[in-house]
């Protein structure tokens, strides 16, 4: 920020306008927000902003703005890297956002989104407070109200996002322990929006705090996006899909997914009839009643994610890559009779080149044909069990690595997969980790080792390679702690 502030300062040329330092200082924000939205830690980001604020600048000919964000983006770091679209609703959903230092950001976040929402008719900041919907201390009445499983429902949710709203001085304080059905009409009344949405919700139990959370991470993305970021000339920067339904606005997306979610929400919002159009029994290419399958929940092996705007609706929106997303919105429009145009920027083609550069830098991983082809590649079997390294280069914006066996069913690799994500989260803690240990090793997985990178910049492919090498050892390394681990423990049985 120091080194933004002192170029607008001493610049002569527009490069560092005002206008430009407003842009780039927002996207800063953007950036910082969603990594705390995203629940990131912070170990390593005084190293990034000291290499941003030390390296080379744009020239005179580069976009001040857009300069600041691909440097951002391309940050080596992938934990302090800008979190995905997908990492910052998940962080939504599931970051404890209350006690603590949270508390402060929360209360900014909240009133931030306020504001956003009402402009000029926000109420003051300094006349509001958090308040929590499932009150702070779980009471009797709520006990009743959440039903059988309510010591689990008020342990996760009570300090989450979604449970957390504003409320003024209207409310009385007499009423943070009220039931629901009482504190409704009181949240009508309020002068904040987003309190007042609460009061929609006939019930306050996990599917309504699962449909909120959906809710904020929708407001929280325009809030401070980074897929759609517009630089001063008015090109999108780092979003391979262009896309608009009949003749109205182009809109981008970053992430194929979302590219499918925001399709379906403009053919809804188009009209209502759409709805049942898009309706089937058959779980991947339909919509379905929210009631039927929660937000969030798995259908097989389907993952169910609330169409943005259209809170009674899911669907699976992954489509497996770019092509085939962008050819199942197209099928979507056809379905309602109306055309969507999708366009990608950068088609992934094979990875031939990628897996050759990898085997000519590094000698090839164990395992490595003299042709490797497609985006996700296993290793030979590295212990005694048949465990494999798992390696994706199939999303254009980050790449990773896990270790996974064929023996999906069986509860020994289970278990094994728990420990063996243990030991990753222990000893790689300096990587970002992400996806549900336990989830994971039910499907015969660990925990994934991620980086961001642009898949596309082959500048960036030497880096890669070399990381890549550095988390496979150290991952063939994990496998025979874990494997000596459980010979020493058969020894002493």
């Amino acid at each position: 920020t120091l080194r933004l502030l002192n170029e607008a300062s001493t610049s002569g040329s527009n490069q560092a306008s005002d206008e430009n330092l407003a842009e780039s200082l927002k996207n800063v924000g953007s950036w910082l927000t969603r990594l705390w939205l995203a629940d990131r830690p912070t170990a390593g980001l005084n190293k990034a902003v000291a290499e941003l604020a030390h390296g080379e600048g744009p020239t005179g000919e580069q976009d001040f703005p857009t300069f600041w964000v691909e440097r951002i983006t391309r940050l080596r770091n992938s934990r302090v890297g800008v979190p995905t679209d997908e990492a910052v609703r998940e962080g939504i959903r599931k970051r404890k956002a209350y006690g603590s230092s949270a508390t402060g950001t929360t209360f900014a976040v909240l009133c931030a989104l306020m504001e956003t929402e009402q402009g000029s008719e926000a109420p003051s900041r300094e006349n509001l407070t958090i308040e929590h919907v499932m009150p702070r201390k779980l009471t009797e009445a709520w006990r009743i109200d959440l039903g059988a499983d309510r010591e689990e429902i008020y342990g996760r949710y009570h300090d989450r996002l979604a449970n957390l709203t504003l409320s003024g001085v209207e409310f009385n304080a007499s009423m943070s322990n009220r039931r629901f059905s009482e504190k409704r009409r009181s949240y009508e009344n309020s002068s904040v929006k987003l309190t007042q949405h609460i009061a929609e919700f006939d019930h306050w139990n996990e599917e309504a705090l699962e449909s909120r959370a959906a809710a904020l991470a929708d407001m929280v993305l325009k809030r401070w996006p980074w897929s759609n970021i517009v630089n001063s000339q008015g090109a999108r920067i780092n979003a391979p899909f262009r896309w608009r339904v009949a003749d109205g606005e182009w809109r981008t997306e970053r992430v194929a997914s979302d590219l499918v979610l925001n399709v379906t929400a403009a053919l809804l919002g188009l009209n209502a009839e759409n709805a049942q159009h898009l309706r089937g029994q058959a779980v991947q290419p339909n919509i379905h009643p929210a009631a039927q399958y929660p937000p969030n929940t798995k259908v097989g092996a389907f993952s169910m994610r609330v169409v943005p705007s259209h809170t009674d609706w899911v669907m699976n929106p992954y489509s497996g890559n770019s092509q085939a997303a962008a050819q199942r919105c197209r099928d979507l429009g056809k379905r309602c009779s109306v055309e969507v145009e999708v366009e990608l920027d950068s088609e992934p083609g094979n990875f031939t080149a990628f897996w050759n550069f990898l085997k000519e830098k590094t000698g090839g991983l164990p395992g490595q044909k003299q042709i490797w082809r497609g985006g996700n590649q296993k290793s030979v079997p590295l212990n005694s069990f048949g465990d494999k390294v798992n390696i994706s280069v199939v999303n254009p914006h980050s790449h990773w690595l896990y270790i996974s066996n064929s023996d999906k069913k069986s509860p020994a690799t289970v278990r094994r997969m728990q420990h063996i994500s243990w030991l990753i989260r222990n000893q790689m803690a300096d990587q970002s980790l992400q996806r549900d240990p336990s989830q994971e090793a039910t499907n015969g997985k660990s925990i994934r080792v991620v980086r961001t990178w642009n898949r596309d910049d082959e500048n960036e492919w030497g880096e890669a390679v070399r990381w890549i090498q550095d988390q496979f050892n150290r991952l063939r390394l994990i496998l025979e702690e874990h494997e000596q681990g459980l010979s020493k423990s058969r020894g002493g049985e």
